[in-house]
């Protein structure tokens, strides 16, 4: 069985799937979709869960992530995230809204 502790709820908080969000040098990364191209956003993270992390800046509601840095970006690092993504993680995912989310 699983058993999930609620620590933590969240009212309105913008989030995007855990993957979304890579390391830097030292800096949290979002690609985000801009006229069909990947846009590179530096963010700032809240809280987060094993699915799902806060964005606390840099992106807006709506705004459509990938899921792993896209191919051929200059500095792109191969954590385990990304190696992990199916080829359908480049696909835009919408960042979304949410009245109550889980945190750890």
């Amino acid at each position: 069985g699983k058993v999930e502790i609620l620590a933590n709820e969240l009212k309105d908080v913008l989030f995007v799937p855990m993957q979304a969000v890579v390391p830097e040098d030292g800096q949290r990364i979002c690609y985000a979709v801009k006229v069909g191209h990947p846009d590179r956003r530096v963010v700032s993270i809240g809280q987060y869960n094993d699915d799902f992390i806060e964005i606390t800046g840099g992106l807006k509601e709506g705004d459509k992530v990938l899921l792993r840095t896209p191919d051929g970006v200059h500095g792109q690092k191969g954590g385990p995230d990304q190696k992990a993504a199916t080829p359908s993680s480049s696909t835009p995912t919408p960042a979304a809204q949410t009245d109550k989310r889980p945190a750890a």
